[in-house]
């Protein structure tokens, strides 16, 4: 009998890597989902300073050149020559127009929105936009409370034990409040051991015991992770958060 899992709304045969254990609790497209919502949640911090839309397209839209949108810019992909490209003299202001719409899934802009995806109309019923975040994960111990005896327990607990105190990148779970969704490890050498050891898993390893095909595979930027890890809030510590604050 499936158990249901208590990070995501329960057992669903089309989401099978969710093994009510609360190791796997979202797709790879949910995933790049989330990514993709958190990117344009960055472009929007950016507050625009003018605007042109005409009837069929986006004249141009203005952000002030300052280091921080600059900073933004430069996180989103862009080059420091293509940010000079950008500027728009004599004025101190950056035509991100093209920019937002090539570098993120951004479908539109609307002045009281912001870039988007999707139905614009609809957004105010659409859930909010997942956040990137840089947190220091604490995560040793984190799966002691399953059985010993179960599939790929030593794996996940080794795991949870290899990424106990580094900087990662997390972004808010895409359906639980108070979880987050593993995206990297900000040590790049270890963000590619884990993942690795991830691909070890018997049920969703793409990799198992094919070091070299998954080197590969890594090395030409082609691998894709089947799924990833759902940390709850208490296993990572939030910027400016002492650990053993309630978050």
């Amino acid at each position: 009998m499936k158990e249901e899992c208590k990070y995501c709304s329960g057992w669903n045969d089309e989401k099978a890597e969710c093994r009510g254990i609360g190791m796997y609790c979202a797709t790879h497209e949910q995933i790049e989902e989330e990514k993709s919502q958190a990117r344009i949640e960055l472009l929007n911090t950016m507050f625009v300073e003018d605007w042109d839309i005409g009837e069929d397209e986006i004249l141009y839209i203005m952000v002030a050149d300052s280091s921080q949108n600059r900073e933004v810019i430069s996180e989103l992909g862009a080059s420091e020559e293509e940010i000079e490209n950008m500027k728009v003299e004599p004025y101190k202001w950056l035509d991100i127009s093209k920019f937002a719409f090539e570098y993120t899934d951004a479908e539109w802009w609307e002045i009281d929105v912001g870039f988007g995806k999707g139905d614009w109309k609809t957004q105010g019923s659409r859930k909010p936009i997942a956040t990137i975040r840089e947190v220091i994960l604490k995560t040793a111990g984190m799966y002691d409370g399953h059985d010993p005896k179960e599939t790929d327990y030593k794996l996940w607990k080794s795991i949870a034990e290899y990424m106990d105190g580094e900087a990662a990148l997390v972004v808010d779970h895409y359906e639980k409040k108070g979880t987050y969704t593993y995206i990297d490890l900000k040590d790049e050498e270890k963000s590619k051991e884990l993942a690795y050891m991830m691909e070890q898993d018997s049920m969703m390893g793409c990799y198992i015991d094919d070091r070299a095909g998954f080197d590969k595979a890594w090395d030409n930027d082609e691998y894709e992770p089947g799924a990833s890890i759902v940390i709850p809030a208490e296993n990572v510590i939030l910027p400016g958060q002492q650990e053993g604050d309630k978050q």
